[in-house]
């Protein structure tokens, strides 16, 4: 995400001490929820019913700024439908990270 910038294997694993590939994604959410709030952000989780594979949350930042996210251990790998879905936004314009 440009302009926001965050260290997340290191100050997660520093906070949780853990190895980083022993980072839980939900570790990882709550981290990025607590330095997005830090900075004057929202973070909220999107489930969709209707469509499969969308990112894991949607984050606005002040001046407009808005960024999906989708969240995955260091060993995991995104699903076929996932790596639709972000080729999708991106084609839209869109700001999509894989974390």
């Amino acid at each position: 995400m440009s302009g926001v910038v965050i260290d997340f294997p290191r100050a997660i694993t520093t906070e949780t001490r853990r190895d980083e590939a022993d980072v839980l994604e939900k570790d990882a959410e709550n981290f990025l929820n607590r330095e997005i709030k830090k900075r004057g952000g929202l973070s909220r989780k999107w489930q969709s019913q209707q469509q499969t594979g969308v990112p894991d949350r949607i984050i606005v930042m002040p001046g407009n700024k808005i960024y999906f996210v989708e969240m995955k251990r260091i060993t995991g790998k995104l699903s076929s439908r996932q790596i639709s879905e972000i080729t999708k936004l991106r084609s839209m314009g869109a700001t999509v990270s894989v974390v």
